[in-house]
């Protein structure tokens, strides 16, 4: 028998560059780019987050994951 864990990836990005550099020296910015969680309901979790959040999945989402930008 298959076992299928349904996920919820979240992926953030910015606008400005992960790093600066002034007077010789390199600053990383540090960010979160990418978040995924196992949950056990698919279905409820997406739409906790498109409820409370607002957040939109993305077309690339399916019944076994969930994309949000």
């Amino acid at each position: 028998m298959k076992t299928v864990i349904p996920f919820i990836l979240f992926m953030c990005t910015a606008g400005y560059p992960a790093f600066t550099q002034s007077s010789g020296e390199i600053n990383l910015d540090q960010r979160l780019t990418l978040i995924t969680l196992g949950v056990s309901d698919l279905e409820n979790s997406t739409e906790f987050y498109e409820r409370n959040f607002g957040w939109k999945r993305t077309e690339s989402s399916s019944d076994e994951i969930t994309f949000f930008t």
